[in-house]
């Protein structure tokens, strides 16, 4: 009972300067709430980010084809229009028209075939680049064997049809790759 009462007290102490400290700011009211917690293991590209504090980051500034709905956890469609097979091997994806990035660069099928291909290559030295294998080509662009050099700059299964669609063809079947 005695530790229990310390505990408490501890808990409001702890509370009690947290709450004076948010008071005690500046007074310019830019409602801006400062937060560290660490920073990412490595630059934030989006190939080169395995880790929690980095994916969070990057979770912030872009957005992927798909996201998860946080109340169904549901996989559902970002900035994909659609994704579409027939046999779960060759996709066709067609993305949104509108996003850019934030230099207004019209985000297009190429930006997501090039962004690929660098991070799957094995001379970009990406360490995510496994996400990649599943892509018809993967083997080319980053070979398994130690000391073994790409044959290829771009993976074979990648394929831009116009501006807003491109087509992924994976080395087998893989219902779940959306």
């Amino acid at each position: 009972m005695h530790a229990a009462r310390r505990a408490g007290w501890a808990v409001a102490a702890v509370t009690a300067v947290a709450l004076t400290a948010a008071a005690c700011g500046d007074g310019r009211g830019d409602g801006i709430v400062r937060a560290s917690w660490g920073d990412p293991q490595n630059q934030l590209e989006p190939a080169n980010t395995v880790d929690v504090r980095g994916g969070t980051v990057l979770d912030l500034i872009f957005t992927g084809l798909k996201e998860y709905d946080p109340n169904t956890g549901e996989a559902v469609d970002a900035m994909a229009e659609s994704i579409e097979t027939d046999d779960q091997q060759t996709f066709t994806v067609r993305i949104k028209r509108g996003w850019t990035f934030s230099d207004g660069t019209e985000v297009t099928a190429d930006s997501f075939v090039d962004a690929w291909n660098y991070g799957a290559h094995l001379k970009n030295n990406q360490v995510a680049s496994p996400v990649f294998r599943f892509v018809k080509g993967y083997e080319d662009v980053h070979p398994d064997e130690q000391g073994e050099k790409p044959t290829a700059d771009r993976m074979s299964g990648l394929e831009v049809v116009d501006d807003h669609t491109f087509r992924v063809v994976l080395a087998q079947k893989f219902s779940l790759w959306p």
